[in-house]
């Protein structure tokens, strides 16, 4: 029977024979699959030969998932048939007809008023190579590592002392190699663009007029969260449209011809978010627990159940993209989530306890209870990224909105779908987090929700025939006071955007250029004047670096050994060892030698240490015994060196000889200034056999 289901499903497969072409998602969705899969051949490593066998099997499954995910689509986004009736769809085929195979057609307007945006931001300083923390605190050593092989060769210990899983710093680093550094962060414009189409789909119903409905679209997108992140290394952005895409399906599965495709494809985009980012599943439960309740709808009114071989494929798309991941974790940590919930997995490398952040988010359960709403009075708790003290963006109003909505039946029912997706996702991640970083897809349906208000108090304003004049005055003035608020936050969200920083360098905070170069000169005000930075008062945010002296290495900085003078490699000659002991110099070791294996003693952030556990200090000293023969070394910010000593301290090394040097940072032109310190153990035998008790 079961045979007999499997030969069913292949054949309905098959007699769908409009295949819709939509090359941005599709491409973005080759990307990820081609990244997931690499890690299933992680072991096919240590050669040139090896790993390019691993890229070529990668790519053939990545291919051929990705081919049957574009079958039984209709004339809309992700195989739903489209609302845009009467209107244009960004990647409608030009003709609906019976061929099998289809070229979309782009429209002008969409390119004005909302590609354009997104790309005039993205360039305004895409010619300055980024260097946020976190990039050069573990996203950068992770994609090198996960792009080759395993993360964690046989001398590493956490390089880059966090390992998340790599999947999306691989795909930026898919594109680093094929566009170079510089460009790679693209891939943050494409995925906002194909959110920005689904979004323009998903709210054609409400609003019909198309330069109205871009507008929104825009209004949507640009959130102070977005405007920043578009040009960084971070992997928070890369998820929203597999979420969103999943919603689409899951409103319209109803209509769906194949409902058996269409439940695997919404499995299989969850299961990529959640491997992506794990606290994606704040967002993915409500979305499932709605496909289940429209599935139940289906089985009273049809009498419909998925077949078990569906089922079967369902549960394997959402556990595959995870699944190789948390497997290498738990053999190599114990803990399939390492470090975290390690109060509940206990591994030997940490200390037994759950990973709270203490400085970001609500810390009480009343808090917790009411932090959708109540954080726009704590914008600085809302994520240790936001330093603004006004909050931009659409989660809160969104929240509140939609929570309404669900109990007043004015909203369509999609818009009542996105209202109970948000109300449950934003009520999980209260009390699994709280960091807005981890809410980006909340934002984006808050605005949804918005747009839907908006729409209706217009309609109550200036569509009520034969009203009194009181109460149009009062719809009017309501309407007025709404629009007004998400004007100003729309203001303030792109401001903070444009001069919003993240990046570390030898001056411990930043003085790098990371925003574009005619709000350098603001940046440092605004934030001194609106956020309690406590800001050193030598910090200096005015530089002038040459845009168009550096904009000349697009497409010319895939490596950053490029970048070295022979003076420059000859620095790190004696480099055997690696051994990350501050926060955000693992990207440095990365860039100047990345082959040497690197073991991390340094603490992550003020979260946790893996230094507390005796099973690491352990770990460490027998790593640091077997791989540093040749010679050990570490690099440190010059203001840090007292705090790197600590950490060193903690298994048994000590600072030896110390070397001012000057690392080019994919430019000639921009260099940080670091101490290479020579490492070995102390003297003191008792002492070291002290620290690891």
């Amino acid at each position: 029977m079961a045979h007999t289901s499997a030969k069913t499903l292949l054949a309905e497969i098959k007699m769908v024979r409009l295949r819709q072409f939509y090359p941005l998602p599709d491409a973005i969705l080759f990307l990820y699959l081609l990244s997931l899969n690499r890690e299933y051949f992680w072991g096919l490593g240590g050669s040139s030969l090896k790993n390019a066998a691993a890229w070529c099997l990668s790519t053939m499954i990545a291919g051929g998932v990705t081919y049957v995910f574009t079958s039984g689509r209709g004339n809309g986004w992700e195989g739903t048939e489209s609302e845009l009736r009467a209107g244009w769809h960004s990647w409608r085929s030009y003709d609906p007809g019976n061929a099998s195979f289809h070229f979309p057609y782009l429209d002008g307007l969409w390119i004005a008023m909302v590609v354009a945006p997104v790309m005039v931001f993205f360039f305004l300083r895409a010619a300055f190579p980024a260097f946020e923390m976190d990039h050069l605190n573990y996203h950068l050593v992770n994609t090198e590592r996960a792009l080759r092989g395993w993360p964690m060769t046989d001398g590493d210990f956490f390089p880059g002392t966090l390992l998340v899983n790599p999947a999306p710093d691989m795909a930026f680093g898919v594109l680093k190699y094929l566009i170079g550094y510089r460009l790679a962060p693209i891939l943050n414009v494409a995925v906002l663009l194909w959110t920005a189409n689904l979004l323009n789909e998903i709210i054609a119903p409400i609003i019909s007029r198309k330069a109205v409905r871009y507008l929104a679209v825009l209004f949507i997108i640009a959130t102070d969260q977005a405007c920043y992140l578009v040009n960084i290394y971070m992997v928070d952005l890369l998820s929203l449209p597999l979420l969103m895409a999943a919603t689409l399906f899951v409103i319209r599965l109803k209509e769906q011809k194949s409902k058996e495709v269409t439940l695997v494809k919404i499995s299989l985009l969850l299961g990529i978010s959640i491997a992506f980012k794990l606290t994606n599943i704040f967002f993915a439960v409500p979305i499932a627990a709605l496909g289940l309740f429209e599935l139940i709808n289906l089985y009273r009114d049809t009498g419909y159940l998925p077949r078990r071989t569906t089922v079967a494929a369902v549960i394997s798309s959402a556990v595959l993209p995870c699944a190789f991941f948390f497997i290498y974790m738990q053999l190599k940590t114990g803990n399939p989530f390492f470090p975290y919930f390690n109060g509940i997995f206990r591994s030997p490398l940490m200390s037994p306890t759950n990973y709270h952040d203490t400085e970001v988010g609500p810390q009480t359960f009343l808090t917790r209870l009411f932090w959708p709403v109540i954080s726009f009075v704590y914008p600085t708790n809302l994520s240790a990224m936001n330093t603004a003290i006004i909050y931009s963006g659409r989660l809160n109003l969104g929240f509140v909105l939609a929570f309404i909505l669900l109990f007043v039946k004015i909203a369509p029912t999609a818009i009542r779908k996105v209202s109970f997706i948000l109300v449950f996702g934003c009520t999980l991640w209260s009390f699994g987090s709280g960091d807005l970083r981890y809410a980006l897809i909340g934002e984006v349906f808050g605005g949804i929700v918005c747009c839907f208000v908006f729409r209706f108090l217009y309609d109550q304003a200036f569509g009520i025939a034969n009203a009194s004049s009181q109460l149009l005055v009062r719809a009017r003035i309501a309407f007025a006071l709404i629009i007004g608020f998400a004007l100003a936050q729309s203001a303030f969200g792109i401001w903070f955007g444009l001069v919003h920083f993240e990046c570390a360098n030898e001056n411990q905070l930043c003085d790098r250029i990371m925003q574009p170069v005619f709000t350098n000169a603001y940046t440092t005000p605004t934030f001194k004047r609106l956020a309690d930075q406590n800001m050193p008062d030598h910090l200096n945010f005015n530089h002038n670096y040459d845009y168009m002296k550096e904009a000349k290495y697009f497409f010319r900085d895939r490596h950053a050994q490029d970048f070295f003078s022979d003076a420059d490699k000859a620095q790190f000659k004696n480099v055997g060892l690696w051994v990350n002991c501050i926060d955000a110099t693992s990207g440095y070791m990365t860039m100047v030698a990345q082959d040497v294996p690197m073991v991390s003693v340094a603490k992550f952030l003020h979260l946790f240490d893996y230094m507390s556990a005796e099973g690491s200090r352990l770990r460490v000293r027998e790593l640091v015994k077997k791989e540093g023969q040749k010679g050990i070394y570490t690099l440190v910010q010059p203001q840090r060196k007292e705090q790197a000593q600590a950490n060193l301290a903690k298994v048994g090394l000590k600072m030896g000889d110390i070397t001012k040097v000057s690392i080019p940072l994919y430019s000639p032109n921009i260099r940080t200034n670091l101490m290479l310190i020579q490492l070995s153990f102390d003297d003191d035998r008792n002492k070291a056999v002290s620290l690891l008790r």
